[in-house]
């Protein structure tokens, strides 16, 4: 409700966090959607913080439009089908925050809402297999930490918001590519 938002924003705003806007308009990634009830508990009403629709766990970040041909943009979709067709759905909870740090210091720091569920690194490890498959090239320069970015700051993290813990199984897989 309203109280829990500006609970939210008051905690932010103490934490010392103040948004900054991104744009995401020509990525690509495999992608979660929390349903309702969990964007509610994440969403911070700042016009620079993530829009609520683009609350969302990764699954797999691959890379830019340009990199892929306008075939393979095409194809996405469909190879994503036959990858979730013989899956099944994996119960996800939201258990904490935190942040990555910009490595240089230059881009904003990310603040973020930790997602656990027994069993999602094995899923998530089989999405890449499968999208390199299909000549896709699925990003493994970090290790796979589940998370949903709520925000972005130029400023050092001190504190970083309370979250609750939110569950839910999650039955659908986005294909993400560039605003569609």
């Amino acid at each position: 409700g309203l109280r829990g938002d500006l609970c939210r924003q008051f905690q932010v705003r103490q934490a010392g966090h103040v948004f900054v806007p991104q744009k995401h308009s020509s990525g690509m990634m495999i992608a979660f959607a929390p349903p309702k009830h969990v964007v509610d508990s994440l969403h911070v009403n700042d016009e620079n913080a993530e829009p609520a629709h683009d609350l969302h766990v990764t699954a797999a970040y691959l890379g830019k439009m340009a990199e892929y041909s306008p075939q393979q943009l095409t194809d996405l979709p469909e190879v994503m089908d036959s990858w979730a067709e013989g899956q099944k759905p994996i119960n996800l909870a939201v258990q904490g925050s935190g942040t990555f740090l910009s490595p240089d210091g230059e881009q904003p720091h990310v603040l973020h809402a930790l997602v656990n569920a027994p069993g999602l690194h094995r899923v998530q490890a089989h999405l890449v297999d499968h999208l390199k498959k299909y000549g896709y090239n699925p990003r493994e320069n970090h290790g796979y930490i589940p998370h949903i970015t709520v925000g972005y700051t130029k400023h050092p993290v001190r504190f970083l918001p309370k979250v609750e813990r939110k569950t839910w199984l999650a039955k659908d897989i986005w294909s993400s590519i560039g605003d569609q």
